[in-house]
């Protein structure tokens, strides 16, 4: 549990600064200051794919067991780093991209993203884990 505890702290916060920092220019220049201009871009996507990666790094290196549970887990932090590498592509490449959609869809795979990488540490930290 520390170790999660340690990962949500330093990983996910952390991860999550640069668009702090944006939100604190926009408060000190007085641009409009809403979730859309925060992470319309496709911001939260790049940090997303990133918590997925060190969710995924931390199976494959702690957990030897290799059950169904292991796996799909696995496999889930794999196609989030793919889903949220090409949805920032794709964002960075239209010319009018659906800003509302983006930011929404941008939050859902960040929170589906975090519970995903909680169960790799639950797993890679448990010995009984069967699935």
């Amino acid at each position: 549990m520390a170790r999660i505890l340690k990962w949500l702290l330093f990983g996910v916060l952390c991860s999550l600064l640069p668009i702090g920092f944006v939100a604190i220019d926009f408060f000190t220049n007085g641009k409009s200051f809403n979730l859309a201009n925060l992470i319309g871009n496709g911001e939260l996507l790049l940090v997303t794919s990133g918590i997925a990666a060190a969710g995924l790094g931390e199976l494959i290196s702690e957990s030897p067991k290799k059950s169904i549970g292991v796996m799909f887990t696995g496999a889930s932090s794999l196609i989030l780093i793919g889903v949220c590498s090409y949805s920032f592509s794709s964002v960075v490449s239209s010319q009018n991209p659906d800003i509302s959609n983006i930011t929404s869809g941008s939050i859902w795979v960040f929170i589906i993203s975090v519970f995903t990488t909680v169960v790799c540490f639950i797993q890679s930290e448990t010995p009984s884990w069967k699935i």
